[in-house]
């Protein structure tokens, strides 16, 4: 069995591709079907692009205030400062960041967009709706240390009812920024022991040979992922950017609470 770190035996760039379930995003059978098989959806073009950038450049505001940013970058260049290690979920930095987005309008722009609903009632078959602060916008510096391990999210995100996760990168997202790896199928597994704390010092065990899956990801696209399925970030290999994305949780109502 691979540790919960294995990240050195884990080659990014020759990763198999996720299966590209866009040109069915308004066949529900389909959904279901994919989502059953393989434990999430990868859907391009899912969030409008301009709602995308509102809320990139809400934590693009709060990077520069805090000094996470080359003092010489653009206003939409995300250049991490010389030196600077974000990723730490504990550090005030961070949690201020989380205070400023939770009920900001960038952060429900986007986690409310009609299309990602449309997509998670069709593949649930009931309607969906944005958690009230359970969302969290992150930002990882260009240290492989620092991504988020293999986990399960229903381990950390303890709702009592059945959840979904949608990770939205605000902006383009290359393999070498580090986007999410999935395992697919792996919901099926059932909730696996975890070890350690957080998703960055802890994880879950898995197989030396598992196949992860996961490719570049343009402003726009979303990865839906089942509270089981085992997923992870890929090293931000950038040596110079930071990663902003966002992880939305949905729950479901009765299909006849209206």
């Amino acid at each position: 069995m691979a540790g919960v770190d294995g990240m050195e035996t884990l080659n990014a760039t020759t990763l198999p591709p996720l299966a590209d379930v866009t040109d069915c995003a308004s066949e529900p059978a389909a959904l279901r079907a994919a989502l059953g098989r393989d434990g999430y959806l990868f859907i391009r073009r899912l969030v409008p692009a301009k709602r995308v950038a509102r809320l990139r450049r809400l934590v693009l505001d709060h990077a520069r205030c805090v000094s996470w940013l080359d003092a010489a970058a653009g206003m939409d260049q995300a250049r991490a400062a010389t030196g600077i290690r974000v990723g730490d979920y504990q550090a005030p930095e961070w949690m201020a960041l989380q205070e400023r987005v939770q009920s900001s309008d960038e952060l429900w722009a986007v986690g409310d967009a009609p299309d990602i609903h449309r997509v998670l009632t069709a593949a649930f078959g009931r309607p969906s709706f944005l958690f009230l602060g359970m969302n969290t916008c992150r930002v990882v510096s260009p240290h492989p240390e620092l991504a988020a391990r293999l986990h399960q999210d229903t381990h950390y995100v303890r709702l009592p009812d059945e959840f979904v996760t949608v990770w939205v990168p605000l902006g383009d997202c290359p393999v070498a920024l580090g986007p999410l790896a999935v395992v697919p199928g792996s919901h099926r597994r059932g909730l696996l022991p975890h070890h350690g704390v957080g998703i960055v010092d802890g994880g879950v065990d898995v197989e030396d040979d598992v196949v992860w899956h996961s490719g570049d990801f343009a402003c726009g696209d979303a990865l839906v992922l089942s509270r089981l399925t085992i997923h992870r970030a890929l090293p931000n290999l950038s040596g110079h950017t930071l990663r902003l994305s966002a992880d939305l949780r949905y729950g479901f109502r009765n299909s006849d609470a209206g």
